[in-house]
Order: C-alpha cells, then sequence, then structure tokens
C-alpha cells in the first residue's frame, strides 16, 4: 500500500471537521426548537444552550471553510471567481452568520424574557429568523451535496433557488409555526398579567389579619 499524502490526509481531515460542524448546528437547531414548542413554557436555560451549540457550529464552519478554500483555491480571487458552487457556500453561510447574529441578539433574549413580561413580545421576528435559519442550513447542505450540479449550475442559479428556499420557509413559517409561537408567547406572559391582582389580593389578605 502507497503512502498517502499528507495534503490528501489533511483535506479529509477538515472536510470531516466541515461536515461535523453542520451535524452540531442541527442538533442545535433541534434543541433550540424543543425548548420553546416541548414544554409547557419557554425553557430559556435550554435555549440558551441550543443558541451557544449553533455559534459554535458557525465557527467551526467558518475556520474548517476556510481552510478548505485556501487548499482548494489558494485564496485566488481569479479562481474563487469561477467556482459558482463555492460562490453560494459562502453567500449562504454569511447569510446564516448575520441571521445567527440576530437570533442571539434579539429573538433569543426576546424569547427568555418572555415570562418576566407582562405584555407578550410580538412572534413574527422570532419566527422569520427561525425560518431563515433552518431554511439555510439544509440549503447549504444542498449545496455541499451539489457537486454533479455544479457543472451546470451558475452562481446565480444557486441563488435563485436560495431566494425560492427562503420564500417557502417563510410561507410556511407563516401560517404554521407564527400562530404557535405567539400563543407559546401569549402563554408565557399570562402570569405577568396577572401578578398585580395577587399583589393586590395578598394586600387585602394582610390588611384584613391587621384589623383583626
Amino acid at each position: 500500500m502507497d503512502t498517502l499524502p499528507r495534503s490528501a490526509l489533511l483535506h479529509t481531515a477538515f472536510v470531516y471537521g466541515h461536515l461535523l460542524a453542520v451535524v452540531i448546528a442541527a442538533a442545535g437547531v433541534c434543541f433550540a426548537d424543543f425548548a420553546v414548542f416541548a414544554g409547557k413554557r419557554i425553557d430559556a436555560k435550554l435555549l440558551s444552550t441550543a443558541s451557544g451549540l449553533v455559534a459554535v457550529a458557525l465557527g467551526l464552519l467558518w475556520a474548517t471553510g476556510l481552510i478548505l478554500v485556501g487548499l482548494d483555491t489558494g485564496f485566488d480571487p481569479a479562481v474563487v471567481a469561477t467556482k459558482s458552487k463555492l460562490l453560494a457556500k459562502l453567500t449562504v453561510v454569511t447569510v446564516l452568520t448575520l441571521n445567527g447574529v440576530a437570533l442571539h441578539r434579539y429573538a433569543f433574549p426576546q424569547l427568555a424574557k418572555t415570562q418576566r413580561l407582562a405584555r407578550a413580545p410580538s412572534a413574527l421576528m422570532p419566527s422569520l429568523l427561525g425560518a431563515f435559519s433552518t431554511s439555510s442550513w439544509l440549503y447549504a447542505l444542498f449545496v455541499a451535496s451539489s457537486k454533479p450540479l455544479a457543472t451546470w449550475f451558475s452562481y446565480g442559479d444557486y441563488l435563485a433557488l436560495y431566494a425560492l428556499a427562503l420564500a417557502a420557509a417563510a410561507a410556511v413559517t407563516m401560517v404554521l409555526v407564527r400562530p404557535k409561537l405567539a400563543q407559546r408567547l401569549q402563554q408565557g406572559a399570562a402570569p405577568a398579567r396577572s401578578q398585580p391582582a395577587h399583589r393586590v389580593h395578598d394586600a387585602s389578605f394582610v390588611d384584613s389579619l391587621q384589623a383583626s
């Protein structure tokens, strides 16, 4: 058996790490959905853990992806510009990163503090950001497995299909996911709205004890 070249071993190792990042991200997305929809109320602790898992996956995806780009193209802009599949990958991962920042800074904190609010927050932004996240991860898997199509698909073709996937995910989310999430948010905020009434009742009870 001939000795395997070191470059092939390195390339395989980084491809494996790249795929592992997608698996970790998928687990994080599943845990996030479970935290929001599985219990009677939103599990803020599990949601925080899930968001951290997705952040780690994105970091690993960028690190291994850039190393693979360097190995395959030497970061030569002229070579990169000829690879529609690679450009599509970079675009999807960039969208995933920006969407992830929005989820971590706005949507997840909003969901986590629902039980401390007297009024339920809007379900629109978390629903759409979640839809974009899920559809983008799925489309990233499609791009990664589309090597036989790469010679036929231009970068514009990949973008058009990606836009269609995002639109379809948003439409399904608005019909199926947003109403359910709005109901969960309303349930989570209900105890906060009823808290003043309990305080008034407790105060009246204490007053009656003092009067007697």
